[in-house]
């Protein structure tokens, strides 16, 4: 998975992934558009500002159109490395057909 990879990448620590399909977008009228997919990621990550930072980075510069939805940053619990918990709602894109 990209986001796991972005992840690992960036030094931030993935708890969970969750994937759902969300609400397909509908083409505007024109012979060279498609519809567009979306798919909504949760994740829930553990690590500092820092490493949060060089993931959304990431997020930004990957070949894969993404959005962050939602943003929840918590402090981490005192056995957590890092400092802090990132729960998020990405939204990445795919063409149908």
């Amino acid at each position: 998975d990209q986001l796991q990879a972005i992840a690992n990448a960036s030094g931030i620590i993935p708890q969970s992934i969750t994937v759902q399909q969300g609400t397909a977008l509908k083409p505007v009228a024109g012979q060279y558009t498609k519809s567009v997919g979306v798919l909504e990621v949760a994740m829930s990550m553990i690590g500092t500002y820092d490493a949060f930072k060089t993931f959304v980075q990431g997020i930004e510069t990957n070949i894969r159109l993404m959005d962050i939805k939602e943003m929840r940053v918590d402090a981490a619990t005192r056995a957590a490395v890092g400092g802090l918990n990132f729960n998020l709602v990405i939204q990445t894109y795919y063409q149908v057909d």
